[in-house]
């Protein structure tokens, strides 16, 4: 029974009361007639609320419904960004590593140009010996050594980029 059940009840036992007390006298009976107009008022102001009632406990009701589905939204959305901010964590990392990699192959780059650029000094220097007629050991070892380090750089360096390769393309093949 609701709240404006008991209160209906309530006003149906008082008029009751009044009838019973009141059925002789002529100005009892306006009273009566004046409390049952008063009465069925209020029956039709308490059906009013009633009817209020069910529709706030209606749109409540939706509300609820509208918050669940919302807040099951944001915790998808939720992890939805962890998992891309996961993501733009990895690929910093990776970028990073590029970079690294990047200035390290520019760094045994001009290594090897200073090799190759010794290695043409030595040669010139050897030729002119040679055109002089005068053979000079030391320099044909200089010569053969910076072409050995210049080859060195050059393996370091297509080594280098031969692991690159390899590092990108073994996720790849591994399906991660």
């Amino acid at each position: 029974m609701t709240d404006f059940s008991k209160l209906e009840a309530r006003l149906d036992a008082a008029l009751g009361v009044l009838v019973a007390k009141g059925a002789g006298s002529g100005s009892d009976d306006a009273k009566v007639q004046e409390l049952r107009a008063q009465v069925n008022e209020l029956r039709d102001k308490i059906a009013v609320l009633d009817a209020d009632k069910q529709s706030l406990e209606v749109r409540i009701k939706k509300a609820g419904e509208q918050l669940v589905s919302t807040k099951a939204r944001v915790g998808r959305l939720r992890d939805g960004a962890a998992m891309l901010n996961d993501t733009i964590a990895a690929k910093d990392k990776e970028i990073a590593a590029l970079k690294q990699a990047h200035q390290d192959a520019l760094g045994q780059r001009d290594k090897a140009r200073g090799y190759v650029q010794q290695l043409k000094e030595t040669n010139i220097a050897l030729r002119k010996a040679n055109e002089e007629k005068v053979g000079n050991p030391d320099l044909i070892n200089a010569s053969l050594e910076q072409e050995m380090e210049q080859l060195q750089a050059q393996h370091d360096i297509d080594l280098d980029e031969v692991n690159t390769i390899i590092s990108r393309l073994t996720p790849l093949v591994e399906g991660n």
